[in-house]
C-alpha cells in the first residue's frame, strides 16, 4: 500500500466548479523563483519534486485540464480587482496548444487590459506547465503589450535541469 499525502492547498489550483484531488501525490521538494524587470516583466518558476515519475505524471493529468483557464481567470481578475488607481478588465483566458518540453506540457494565456490616466494596454499572462521524470514545473511569463520572448526557450531550459 502506497501512502498517501495530506491534501495540500496552498498552490494547488482550482476554483468553484474544478478542485482536483492531488491527495494521492507524494511532493518530496519544492522550489521557486521570481525575477522581475522594471518595465513590469516578470517570470515566475516553480517546481515540485515527486516520489516518483507516476506520482509526477498523475499530478500533472490531474490538474491540466482547460478548465483550470477559468481558475486564472477568477484569481487575476481578484487579484487586479484592488489594485488602484487603475482599472482591469481580462479579455480572454483560455488553454493554448502547448511546444514541446518535457514529457508533458500544457499551456494557458490570460490576457487583460488595464487601464489608468486615460491609457490603456495589454498585459499577457502566459502558464506554461510541463512534466519531466518526477517533477512538474510551472513557468509564468508576465508581459506588457506582448508576450514575453523566450518563454519556450526558457523552458527548455528548466526541463533540461529536471530529473
Amino acid at each position: 500500500m502506497r501512502p498517501r499525502a495530506a491534501p495540500d492547498d496552498s498552490g494547488a489550483p482550482g476554483c468553484q466548479g474544478f478542485r482536483p484531488d492531488f491527495s494521492a501525490f507524494t511532493i518530496t521538494g519544492r522550489a521557486n523563483s521570481a525575477f522581475t524587470r522594471r518595465d513590469g516583466a516578470s517570470i515566475q518558476s516553480q517546481v515540485e519534486v515527486y516520489k516518483s515519475r507516476a506520482d509526477a505524471a498523475g499530478d500533472f493529468r490531474a490538474g491540466a485540464k482547460p478548465r483550470l483557464a477559468r481558475c486564472l481567470r477568477l484569481s487575476l481578475a481578484k487579484e487586479l480587482g484592488s489594485t488602484k488607481p487603475f482599472t482591469s478588465r481580462i479579455v480572454s483566458a483560455r488553454m493554448v496548444t502547448a511546444p514541446r518540453v518535457g514529457e508533458r506540457a500544457a499551456e494557458y494565456r490570460v490576457v487583460m487590459t488595464i487601464s489608468a490616466l486615460g491609457t490603456s494596454f495589454k498585459v499577457y499572462f502566459d502558464s506554461l506547465v510541463f512534466q519531466r521524470g518526477r517533477s512538474v514545473a510551472a513557468v509564468a511569463f508576465t508581459g506588457a503589450r506582448q508576450p514575453l520572448a523566450g518563454q519556450v526557450a526558457l523552458a527548455r531550459v528548466v526541463a533540461a535541469r529536471m530529473r
